[in-house]
């Protein structure tokens, strides 16, 4: 099985003409996944389109055992 990471990600999306600031945690196995995670959130919760959604950073943290 893969492992999990977590990851922040950090960006800007755009509804109803007003730029608001986001930052979501994800826990996936990979930077691609978990963009595509908070894309699928954001999209869904704010019912915004992908393209009106820009990511700024993604930053892993490291798990603590």
């Amino acid at each position: 099985m893969a492992q999990m990471k977590q990851f922040e990600v950090k960006g800007i999306f755009e509804k109803n003409g007003k730029k608001e600031k986001f930052a979501k945690m994800a826990r996936c196995g990979s930077e691609k996944l978990a963009r595509e995670s908070v894309l699928s959130q954001i999209g869904g919760k704010q019912r915004i389109k992908r393209v009106n959604i820009e990511i700024t950073e993604i930053k892993e943290f490291e798990e603590k055992k």
